[in-house]
């Protein structure tokens, strides 16, 4: 439990970058991140600390500069995702030249990974032969699909950890009292109704019968059902808060449908079906 939370504490650093560098001015929110840099290589590791400094950083600059020069939230969040995404493609690139290992090795290494630690869950449970060996199957389906789809896992956990540092970092000033260009609450998301035909193109390439198009549209799918996700998780929100649910209910109701596979299903789903169902009523509020 301690390394995830860790690596969520990790994930989350630019906050106080983007918050302390936009309150104080870009030097001294160079000097924090020189001094974030340096106690991350110091508790975790040198290689650690160059990790975070190329993968982290340049989201926490392009963050509060764009809330420095009043960016609309869109511009935010997609130009955080792209700068992260080239800073991971940067790092990626200077680890293989700077190892043996081959772009292929990491990957595969990586679902290895993944795959024995729920190998490892399923050891402590008993189970029978029969159950064992569809187990194995699972596992090994699990291995095919994680190596066709990893591009798209890797974008679309990029764009989330991409909107919950733009939305903490949004909040923290908020409550600072700074003044912030876009103030929309995340619950009032609403993905344009065009994007739609972006999903659908994913979804026709994954279905068709050519290799690489098929590939090709399993990782855009991916991507969309993280888009869409979003949208489905600020609708559940939304009901939430006009329920009145305590925030301490609504944090453990979020929490069991984020850790259950089928309830991520059904979040995409509503974040989907809110095109044209209009859950929430904003359609009919902006007509």
């Amino acid at each position: 439990m301690l390394p995830v939370f860790g690596q969520l504490l990790l994930a989350l650093l630019p906050v106080p970058l983007v918050v302390y560098g936009l309150r104080r001015g870009r030097m001294a929110g160079a000097v924090l991140l020189a001094a974030a840099f340096g106690l991350v290589g110091l508790l975790i590791g040198p290689q650690e600390g160059v990790v975070f400094l190329l993968e982290f950083a340049p989201l926490a600059i392009m963050l509060a500069e764009g809330f420095r020069r009043n960016y609309c939230k869109e511009s935010l969040i997609f130009g955080g995702l792209l700068v992260t995404l080239i800073s991971s493609l940067v790092l990626t690139g200077l680890i293989f030249m700077t190892s043996d290992i081959s772009i292929k090795e990491f990957i595969y290494t990586q679902i290895e990974q993944q795959s024995h630690q729920l190998e490892q869950v399923y050891q402590q449970a008993p189970a029978d032969l029969p159950e064992r060996e569809l187990f194995d199957q699972a596992i090994q389906s699990m291995k095919e699909l994680l190596w066709l789809a990893y591009p798209g896992m890797y974008i679309s956990l990029l764009l989330i950890l991409v909107v919950a540092n733009y939305l903490i970092s949004r909040l923290v000033l908020l409550k600072l009292g700074q003044v912030v260009a876009d103030q929309t609450p995340f619950i009032l998301l609403l993905i344009p109704d065009v994007w739609i035909w972006g999903a659908i193109a994913a979804g026709v390439l994954w279905i068709i019968k050519v290799p690489l198009l098929e590939i090709l549209g399993l990782n855009l799918t991916l991507v969309f059902a993280a888009i869409y996700f979003l949208q489905g998780l600020a609708t559940s929100l939304f009901f939430a808060r006009r329920m009145r649910f305590p925030f301490l209910l609504q944090v453990l109701v979020m929490t069991v449908l984020l850790i259950q596979p089928i309830f991520l299903l059904v979040i995409v789903a509503v974040g989907l079906f809110d095109m044209w169902f209009d859950f929430r009523k904003l359609k009919v509020e902006h007509s």
